[in-house]
């Protein structure tokens, strides 16, 4: 197999190649363009949607300098576009009751949408026209994959995200994304799967993260503050969704941290910060799994506090025939309230019963020994090992 080599011809001895393109400064720019090239204004007074639509329909890097501009119908997202500002001085303001960016052609039929695959955006803020606009929303995905947002910040509308909705929606990722002044953070249901949310913040909303007939998406230290609901699973049924360093915040005293329906299954929830809040947990789903400082939790059981295993070295005196005793240990780690199981070891005498393990107090376990025998049993100094549960 022969490899060919293309010849390169320099000119003067120099370093530039024969016929390579020397690009201008304005050339290099048109590897992105402004919205400002197609006629935007940003003045919030002008109508500045035909002209971004234009620029996101002929062109995939979209650039939003410094202004506000007026956006009154759904801007259509492409494959590949990607939208970038100039931090939150580039501000998107709707004033209408829909989405601000959309997969393109969104119906509200589930699947008519033609989907959109790899795009995105950062650096820039989109300003709704209220929470009371029910169908407002910043950033509506379904029907895109695989879109990452960076550093976006949506205020002032009733959902700042929406995935699924019966459009395959998956794939797409956040990082820190703010949210403020909404009903709804998140809001992701029917085909809104293995979506990923990293850092920043769900504030003064109804609802923070909401997940229904959903699976495997993923919130991983987002802060929530000022809510009713901080994550929330409802019906239809959703599972494997996971918690990860969030922190839920009210002030005053108010609201769910956690509020996971029966139709949930295998919800993980780790190392929350929970300030604040009315119920940390109300939790009817399957196979709950929490883990959090003073608070662990498995499969959906009973909340668990800590757990200690100690071992004492103890002589047991002789008991006689047919007595009855409360032998007392000193097992360090103890406390009212703990729940505490004993466990004997193998030297144990046969015929000598261990009964009720009482809790005495503070370091203090009973455990009641019954002789059913008709000898005097006399056990040899052993190790007794005592499981504490503080719930």
């Amino acid at each position: 197999m022969t490899t060919l080599i293309p010849k390169i011809n320099f000119k003067n001895g120099g370093s530039t190649p024969t016929g390579a393109v020397n690009r201008t400064i304005n050339q290099k720019s048109q590897d992105y363009v402004s919205v400002k090239d197609f006629g935007a204004i940003g003045d919030n007074v002008a109508d500045d949607t035909v002209a971004i639509q234009a620029a996101l329909d002929a062109f995939k890097g979209i650039h939003i300098p410094q202004g506000n501009y007026k956006i009154t119908a759904p801007l259509n997202l492409n494959n590949n576009n990607f939208i970038f500002g100039e931090g939150r001085g580039s501000i998107l303001t709707s004033t209408h009751d829909g989405a601000v960016f959309q997969g393109k052609a969104v119906t509200p039929a589930s699947g008519t949408n033609v989907r959109r695959f790899s795009g995105g955006g950062s650096n820039f803020m989109i300003y709704g026209p209220g929470v009371a606009s029910t169908s407002s929303i910043g950033l509506d995905m379904r029907g895109c994959t695989m879109f990452k947002w960076f550093d976006v910040l949506i205020q002032n509308i009733n959902t700042g995200v929406f995935q699924g909705g019966g459009y395959s929606t998956y794939y797409n990722e956040y990082y820190g994304v703010d949210i403020s002044t909404v009903e709804f953070g998140y809001y992701s249901d029917s085909l809104g799967n293995e979506n990923l949310v990293v850092g920043g913040r769900v504030n003064d909303c109804t609802t923070g993260t909401r997940d229904a007939d959903n699976s495997h998406n993923k919130y991983i230290g987002l802060a929530i503050e000022v809510f009713t609901n901080g994550h929330l699973t409802t019906s239809p049924a959703c599972s494997y969704i996971t918690y990860i360093s969030s922190r839920l915040e009210n002030v005053p005293t108010t609201g769910t941290a956690f509020n996971i329906s029966s139709d949930s299954q295998d919800t993980t929830i780790i190392a929350p910060a929970m300030i604040g809040v009315s119920t940390e947990l109300s939790n009817s789903g399957l196979r709950l799994n929490m883990l959090a400082s003073e608070w662990f939790a498995i499969a959906s059981g009973t909340r668990i506090k800590g757990h200690f295993s100690q071992v004492v070295t103890q002589t047991i005196a002789p008991l006689a025939a047919g007595a009855v005793r409360q032998e007392l240990f000193t097992v360090p780690n103890v406390a009212v309230g703990n729940s505490i199981f004993f466990t004997a070891p193998a030297s144990w005498p046969a015929g000598l019963v261990a009964g009720p393990v009482i809790n005495g107090g503070t370091n203090t376990v009973y455990v009641q020994l019954y002789n059913p025998t008709v000898s005097t049993i006399t056990p040899s100094s052993a190790n007794y090992i005592f499981d504490i549960w503080k719930h």
